[in-house]
């Protein structure tokens, strides 16, 4: 019997079903996400709270012998953009996974989050809860982070894994297939593939299907339109995946190509960018955002923010007649089939669906190791 907690819209779930693992039993709370789930898996995950789930376990109750354990916890208490309050956080169930794992004693478990929960500062907490399963007579030393581009993917997404189990060898984490142009002969096993590009992703769809044309501001003396500012504009950055995708759908714009261009023309692109800064905010220093790269990690704001760091004041560096991303372009670069529906009356909540999905892309590569796994240890 396989398990899993906070299910989302099912991005996990399908790329372990394209592994060819499968969840009897899967738990989320939130009735949006089951709804997708179900309608796009085919089963209805259990509505249901995972503290509740514990407080289930604590009272004596089991689904039986639990094969594999798939849970990727709430990650906003640990995510680098936010306040990383960790286990000071309401929304953290890390401490709820972790129990439950050594109530329901699996085989082995996988554990999922974001970059921030593997960072020094959170280092004891990962120690005492996650490196406390040890007591469990678990291996807790199997970890890896890895990235949804390496994968085909056109995003930069990293995500930590931690993978436990009792009895057998260490898992042997998924090799990249896909790198930077430059950097594509560093592994020696089999040439990698070039990463794939917002173009190759995106490419295919009308302007009306990628998103809305949008006029973002401008602010300060640095600006992205030579016009504006009187420099040049930064030169772009070939053949990378997308960013992070987030989960919000408030805000001032995503990138794409200037609608202003011909459809045929991708290769000539304005150069646009996206802010940080969220309604109320002083706003956010960005950086013009090429279309032939990975973008920046997906959230649940549906502008593409620019790679690197930025505070939460500064200037913002903008571009006319950027394109607002549809929901349909966020989860194209989320790995989703374009056949995935969301289900949710609000934008807010189908955004925030696609924004925490799990890729299935990335989730696929690292099932089909653990599937290797599971047939290796069979008794």
């Amino acid at each position: 019997m396989n398990l899993e907690l906070f299910g989302c819209s099912g991005g996990m779930a399908e790329g372990f079903r394209r592994a060819g693992i499968t969840f009897d039993f899967t738990f989320d709370r939130d009735a949006d996400a089951c709804a997708s789930y179900t309608t796009n898996l085919g089963h209805a995950p259990i509505q249901i709270d995972v503290r509740d789930v514990l407080r289930m376990a604590r009272g004596g109750w089991s689904p039986g012998q639990v094969e594999l354990l798939v849970a990727d916890p709430p990650c906003t208490p640990w995510s680098r953009a936010g306040k990383r309050k960790g286990t000071e956080d309401k929304r953290d169930l890390l401490g709820e996974t972790v129990e439950l794992i050594a109530l329901l004693r699996p085989r082995a478990y996988l554990i999922a989050n974001v970059p921030g929960l593997d960072d020094a500062p959170h280092l004891p907490v990962v120690q005492r809860l996650i490196g406390g399963l040890a007591r469990h007579r678990y291996c807790v030393a199997d970890f890896a982070c890895r990235d949804a581009a390496d994968f085909g993917l056109p995003q930069r997404r990293v995500r930590p894994f931690w993978f436990g189990h009792r009895g057998g060898p260490c898992l042997t984490w998924p090799l990249r297939t896909h790198g930077p142009e430059d950097g594509r002969q560093t592994q020696c096993i089999e040439p990698l593939q070039p990463w794939v590009t917002c173009r190759e992703a995106l490419g295919h769809l009308p302007i009306i299907e990628l998103g809305r044309p949008v006029r973002l501001r401008f602010r300060g003396a640095q600006s992205v339109d030579p016009k504006r500012a009187g420099k040049k504009p930064r030169a772009s950055i070939t053949d990378a995946p997308a960013g992070v995708v987030t989960t919000r759908s408030n805000g001032d714009g995503d990138l794409l190509w200037n609608p202003k261009h011909p459809i045929n023309r991708p290769d000539a692109p304005s150069f646009t960018v996206s802010t940080k800064a969220t309604r109320g905010a002083q706003g956010a220093t960005a950086l013009a955002w090429p279309w032939d790269r990975p973008a920046t990690s997906v959230t649940e704001d549906p502008r593409i923010p620019p790679p690197g760091h930025h505070p939460e004041t500064g200037s913002v560096l903008s571009a006319p007649d950027a394109i607002l991303l549809s929901e349909r372009a966020k989860a194209i670069l989320q790995g989703f089939p374009e056949s995935w529906h969301f289900a949710g009356k609000t934008k807010g909540s189908r955004h925030a669906q696609i924004g925490m999905a799990m890729p299935p892309p990335l989730a696929e590569a690292v099932a089909r190791c653990i599937a290797r796994w599971l047939r290796g240890v069979s008794p």
